[in-house]
């Protein structure tokens, strides 16, 4: 029998709403340590540490604002809609995100990628990528294959 990583509910007070997956001692989603599909409106989580995986932060288009990320190696930027920010955190960070603009939601997709252990002691960086520079993969619908492979 195979072990599936269930499907938690996390809610932090009435501005923070999750589904979230997470590896555990007995169900591994390697190499994710998990991932999260969040709704944020005010700051949720203070300045907090990272090291030895990579978190990647997507903005879904119908977010209502943006995230503020701020980390320790001086970054400080606003993920619009669309846009994208990844942190290696490798050896260590600090960072924090929040919406921009407290009340309104930003709807997002975290996912926590562990690094090989070769990468975990390398310096930590960050990119980000604005809307526009997201790739975009268009993928034909063909509702008789979609169907074989549901059913």
């Amino acid at each position: 029998m195979t072990n599936i990583a269930p499907l938690t509910r996390t809610n932090r007070g009435s501005h923070f709403h999750a589904f979230g997956l997470r590896s555990t001692d007995t169900i591994q989603i390697d190499p994710f340590l998990g991932v999260d599909h969040a709704w944020i409106s005010a700051p949720t989580f203070p300045p907090h540490p990272h090291a030895g995986f990579s978190a990647v932060s997507y903005l879904f288009l119908d977010s209502e604002t943006g995230i503020v990320n701020r980390d320790s190696l001086g970054h400080q930027n606003l993920i619009q809609p669309g846009g994208l920010h990844w942190t290696k955190a490798a050896r260590g960070i600090v960072h924090e995100e929040v919406p921009a603009e407290t009340g309104k939601t930003t709807h997002m997709l975290q996912i926590f990628v562990n690094l090989a252990a070769a990468k975990q002691q390398d310096a930590p960086e960050a990119l980000s990528l604005s809307p526009q520079d997201v790739p975009v993969v268009q993928l034909a619908w063909r509702k008789s294959s979609c169907a074989a492979w549901w059913f």
